[in-house]
């Protein structure tokens, strides 16, 4: 349990967003400045997807992100390296902000389901690590430094 202490899984932040949450016809923001712990660069939405499909299966080196589930039902699944969690994304009320270094699981549990996902970088592939056993290798060599 040493490892929580570096750990990227201590620093994701699951928070609530302003808006006006009365009525029939509700409205709720981010402004880049205010909620957002870091300056947006790309902004982008997962859609049409389909119940039970698993998507991103990978992690980043230095990019952060801010995702919301604008629409439906989306678990996403975080590991360090070491230890495991999940968060459940249901309320377009509420955001939830990855820091860099974890791996990360999107399950949809909603057919049609909508992510969207605030990043502090442009895309760039370098930044991936999209096979599993290389990314437990850089989880430990970061952990032991």
């Amino acid at each position: 349990m040493e490892h929580l202490a570096a750990s990227p899984l201590r620093n994701v932040k699951q928070f609530s967003l302003p808006g006006n949450p009365e009525g029939k016809r509700q409205l709720t923001f981010l402004e880049l400045g205010e909620q957002a712990p870091f300056p947006v660069r790309r902004i982008y939405w997962l859609h049409t997807l389909d119940h039970g499909e698993l998507r991103g299966q990978h992690a980043h080196r230095t990019m952060q992100q801010l995702l919301v589930a604008v629409s439906g039902r989306i678990r996403i699944r975080l590991d360090d390296g070491f230890t495991r969690c999940e968060y459940l994304l249901d309320d377009p009320a509420q955001c939830l902000w990855l820091p860099p270094g974890l791996w990360r699981e999107i399950d949809v549990l909603e057919p049609h389901a909508v992510l969207l996902a605030l990043a502090s970088t442009h895309f760039d592939e370098a930044d991936y690590i999209r096979d599993y056993p290389a990314y437990l290798e850089f989880a430990r060599s970061r952990a032991s430094a």
